[in-house]
């Protein structure tokens, strides 16, 4: 076998292995294409370099606007639609009082998340230690109420 179709050989195949470390499913094709391009090349079909890089191009482009929408649907991942408002999340949840500001006995620090939020009683004082139920946040600050 020739040395140019050997290249294409290695190419097809180096970026067929490619795919498995590149997400997307466009690089198997392209290494697809490039198998294309070693038999043609190989069946005299392909002799010059631009002819060569053209078949390749011509081929990627179909082969990734045909076969990638058709191999989607029989290798499709799992897909998972959640909430991507934390807020919403936490809503609800008990948290540790872990500090009562002195002179307002409503306003504190609360324990959450891995570090401490400022947060605030609109009924009751806070009482160190207790657990109270997050119902709201505005900005930074927590609003709770008693658990």
């Amino acid at each position: 076998m020739d040395n140019i179709v050997w290249f294409w050989i290695i190419l097809g195949i180096v970026l067929i292995i490619a795919e498995l470390v590149t997400p997307g499913m466009v690089v198997v094709f392209l290494g697809i294409s490039a198998l294309i391009v070693a038999a043609g090349v190989q069946l005299d079909l392909l002799s010059s370099w631009p002819a060569m890089l053209s078949a390749w191009l011509g081929c990627s482009l179909l082969t990734v606007t045909t076969l990638r929408q058709v191999m989607k649907r029989f290798l499709s991942g799992s897909t998972e639609k959640g909430s991507t408002d934390e807020d919403l999340d936490a809503f609800g949840l008990l948290v540790k009082v872990v500090q009562v500001d002195p002179q307002d006995p409503c306003k504190g620090r609360i324990a959450f998340r891995g570090t401490t939020w400022e947060a605030e009683c609109l009924d009751d004082a806070l009482i160190m230690g207790a657990e109270v139920r997050l119902i709201q946040r505005e900005n930074l600050i927590w609003i709770v109420e008693e658990a």
